[in-house]
C-alpha cells in the first residue's frame, strides 16, 4: 500500500458507497481519471481499508484478505475548488 502523501489542511475525507465487490474497479477507476485528468492537486489519497484474517476450515489454515467496509471507497479531497474559464 502506498504511503500516504501530504495533503493541505483543507483537505477533507469523503467516503463513497459503491456496490459490495465492486471497491477495487472504483478506486482504479478514480486512480486513472486522476492520472488523465491531472488532479494531484485536488485528490490527495484513495483508500480501500483491509484486513488479513487466518482462516481454519477442514483442517486447513488459510489467509485471506478481507475488507474492513464492503461497500465503500475511502477518499482525501481538497476542499477548496477553482474554477477556471
Amino acid at each position: 500500500m502506498p504511503a500516504p502523501t501530504t495533503a493541505p489542511a483543507g483537505a477533507q475525507w469523503f467516503a463513497l458507497h459503491t456496490l459490495s465487490g465492486q471497491e477495487s474497479k472504483v478506486k482504479l477507476y478514480i486512480e486513472k481519471f486522476k492520472k488523465a485528468e491531472e488532479l494531484d492537486d485536488y485528490i490527495f489519497d484513495i483508500l480501500l481499508p483491509t484486513e488479513v484474517v487466518s482462516e481454519v476450515k477442514g483442517g486447513k489454515k488459510s489467509t485471506k484478505v478481507r475488507k474492513l467496509y464492503p461497500g465503500y471507497v475511502f477518499i482525501r479531497l481538497s476542499s477548496t475548488v477553482r474554477m477556471e474559464s
